[in-house]
């Protein structure tokens, strides 16, 4: 009897990590690879590296071509992918977004791995596979722009179109918000894309996090998908900054 205790706390903790490993509110990148001549390519060494990592992130393509670089801090990369028989490729400045999910396919030339083709100057990142809209503040930009002297996270909030805010008769300053005939109470925050406000409070003046927190903060404004917690008002999850290679 206790061994099929213990198989089964393994075996849900088996099932649970994947969905706990998603809900990390990092940009993610995906694409598909193939040749010149559109033949997919499996076994494409595919990496990514930033100044925000302290290790490239790293992943093979499929059977299919296919490759998926999830979890990446907000930031700039360096994309590289790399098949014997092949030029290596290279894409400069690629900006990675909170919670945001990007594709970019890559083709590949003929050639030795040791030539490398560079492309940058590209168009800007879009997320085109969901119909969200979203709006991302960077934390630099929250802190340089003269919204208010409180300098708290939600401070975003203010710079978000169609969200409404007065102040809060508590002495401190701070401020309730309002979307779209939304109650204050009625957001959903969160830190790292996991759950950050309460339940039956959750209110932007109900948290104690100052602006200083925010690396990059992505605010939904409509169109939630299956994985944005319920709510009626707006959906926000704040990244905060991490360590990286850069002193």
């Amino acid at each position: 009897m206790p061994r099929v205790l213990v198989a089964g706390l393994v075996a849900l903790f088996a099932l649970s990590g994947n969905p706990a490993e998603a809900q990390i509110g990092d940009g993610n990148l995906r694409g598909y690879i193939k040749d010149q001549q559109g033949g997919v390519l499996p076994g494409v060494t595919v990496a990514a590296r930033s100044e925000v990592l302290l290790a490239p992130v790293v992943a093979v393509t499929d059977t299919t071509g296919y490759y998926r670089l999830d979890n990446l801090p907000p930031g700039t990369y360096i994309i590289t992918a790399e098949l014997p028989g092949f030029a290596t490729h290279k894409r400069e400045g690629v900006l990675m977004r909170a919670g945001l999910t990007f594709a970019i396919d890559i083709e590949l030339t003929i050639g030795t791995v040791a030539e490398t083709i560079t492309v940058s100057g590209e168009s800007p990142m879009l997320e085109t596979s969901k119909p969200t809209s979203v709006l991302n503040i960077d934390g630099e930009l929250l802190r340089a722009a003269p919204v208010t002297a409180r300098r708290l996270f939600s401070d975003v909030l203010d710079l978000a179109p169609g969200v409404g805010s007065r102040n809060v008769d508590d002495g401190v300053g701070r401020r309730a918000y309002y979307f779209h005939g939304s109650h204050i109470y009625a957001h959903a925050f969160q830190l790292e894309g996991a759950p950050a406000s309460a339940y039956i409070d959750a209110a932007a003046h109900s948290m104690g996090m100052g602006g200083d927190v925010v690396q990059d903060a992505e605010v939904k404004l409509g169109g939630n998908d299956a994985s944005s917690p319920a709510s009626t008002g707006v959906v926000m999850n704040v990244v905060t900054p991490s360590g990286g290679n850069r002193l």
